[in-house]
């Protein structure tokens, strides 16, 4: 496998990972899309700015509950690092394949998850 190949399957990767969703230290479930990153944040810049007022009902994977602001700021502080993790480990593996005679026998998903753990 070329080494263009195992970048572009990297990069796929890191964006189903990153678009996954993760588990908050709650025990909830949040969605991790593109567009769920942007609504925790307008949600977040909004209550700030006082344009909403908490608690707002907000809708999780696994159902609906009310958030302070508080606690949206711990929510899209999750959500920023999860997708943060993403970027680096992305990193840290194509470094890896870059300096990689035989990029091809790398092991994209194991490397991706230790790197996303911070495990080197």
């Amino acid at each position: 496998m070329v080494r263009g190949d195992v970048l572009a399957q990297l990069a796929d990767l890191r964006w189903q990972r990153e678009t996954g969703g993760i588990a908050l230290a709650n025990g909830k479930m949040t969605s991790t899309s593109r567009e769920s990153q942007m609504q925790i944040i307008n949600l977040v810049q909004s209550l700030e700015a006082g344009l909403l007022q908490a608690p707002v009902v907000w809708k999780f994977q696994d159902g609906w509950v009310k958030l302070t602001q508080k606690q949206a700021q711990q929510v899209a502080k999750a959500v920023n690092e999860h997708v943060r993790q993403c970027f680096a480990a992305e990193k840290t593996v194509s470094d890896l394949a870059i300096s990689a005679k035989e990029p091809g026998r790398i092991d994209l998903v194991k490397s991706f998850e230790l790197a996303y753990q911070g495990v080197q």
